[in-house]
């Protein structure tokens, strides 16, 4: 029953996770770049799917425990991906499954590497949704790892304390989510003064937003062009 719990929850992120890609498909519907068809299909098969999962599982809903976030982290880190990969599969002629998922894990992981050439030519609509999983990848990772120092530092001071206070546990979720609006702030922050710097120096908004994006990653390569080494093959 505790998978199930974690089900739902996934279930929930998966949803919240399919409103994402309005974004590149308000780009792909007012540039006319032919991508609307693959992300509105990618945009209600996620967000279905993320509800079937939230519903069928919704009756096990309870507070979860540190033991569940091992596997919340996983199923996570590989749903996301896969739901990530729909919108390129349908966009991308002659891209295979592998590459694709591929391509979306590189996002999330923030590492920057691709197995696409001739990215200039991609609708622009892909090329914006490709640099918004670095975003949303190192804004995860940021958020992760406020909660982990936390939790960590809560369980070593619960396992030294003889009688820990009740509110404990409380306390310690709340500094969690004050954790993770500071990571969050911060890095709207340092983004917000990137994108407006861009355009002045006679960059298009819609590159500069791509530009802002992508230099969240570790390689922070331009996102028209393909990171070097030897995964860059297609």
């Amino acid at each position: 029953m505790g998978t199930l719990a974690v089900v739902a929850l996934v279930g929930r992120i998966v949803m919240m996770f399919a409103l994402l890609m309005a974004v590149p498909l308000a780009f792909a519907v007012t540039g006319g770049d032919g991508g609307q068809m693959a992300f509105t299909a990618a945009l209600v098969t996620t967000f279905a799917a993320g509800a079937a999962m939230s519903v069928a599982a919704r009756r096990f809903r309870r507070e979860l425990q540190p033991r569940d976030g091992f596997l919340l982290v996983t199923l996570t880190w590989l749903l996301l991906p896969a739901f990530a990969a729909l919108p390129l599969l349908w966009a991308v002629p002659g891209l295979s499954v592998t590459d694709a998922y591929f391509e979306t894990m590189s996002g999330f992981t923030t590492t920057g590497a691709t197995v696409l050439t001739g990215l200039e030519k991609l609708p622009v609509s892909v090329n914006v949704w490709r640099c918004l999983l670095v975003f949303v990848g190192a804004w995860a990772s940021s958020c992760w790892w406020w909660r982990s120092c936390r939790c960590w530092a809560w369980a070593v001071r619960s396992s030294s304390s003889p009688r820990p206070r009740p509110d404990e546990g409380s306390e310690a979720h709340a500094a969690n989510r004050r954790d993770g609006a500071r990571a969050v702030g911060g890095l709207l922050r340092d983004r917000r003064r990137l994108l407006p710097g861009l355009p002045l120096a006679g960059m298009s908004w819609t590159d500069a937003f791509m530009h802002m994006c992508s230099t969240m990653g570790l390689g922070a390569s331009p996102p028209t062009t393909p990171a070097s080494g030897p995964s860059t093959r297609r």
